[in-house]
């Protein structure tokens, strides 16, 4: 099963190939530690929780990078399909790089 896998594999011409990847990122990190001087105590406050979070998602090629999108929160299955709908299909069929988002 392998050997046919690996046969069906390099018969695949790799400019057909498209790999997509999501990455996230929180806008507001604070440091939870700090530094203080030798015998000293740290004393200092912050506010939590803020800043959102955003999620990034590309399409690539080996034509370059395809489509991308930024979204607030994270990505479900209606944002995938808005990518693959709106720039990422037209890219891949037509050839030509475009960004959404």
């Amino acid at each position: 099963m392998r050997f046919e896998y690996r046969d069906w594999v390099l018969g695949i011409d790799p400019h057909n190939l498209v790999f997509v990847d999501e990455s996230g990122l929180k806008l507001g990190m604070t440091r939870l530690y700090g530094r203080a001087s030798s015998g000293e105590r740290l004393y200092d406050s912050t506010q939590r929780n803020q800043g959102k979070n955003i999620s990034l998602i590309g399409a690539l090629s080996l034509d370059g990078l395809i489509a991308t999108m930024s979204i607030p929160g994270s990505v479900n299955t209606l944002c995938l399909c808005d990518l693959y709908q709106g720039g990422f299909s037209a890219a891949v069929v037509g050839g030509s790089n475009s960004s959404n988002g």
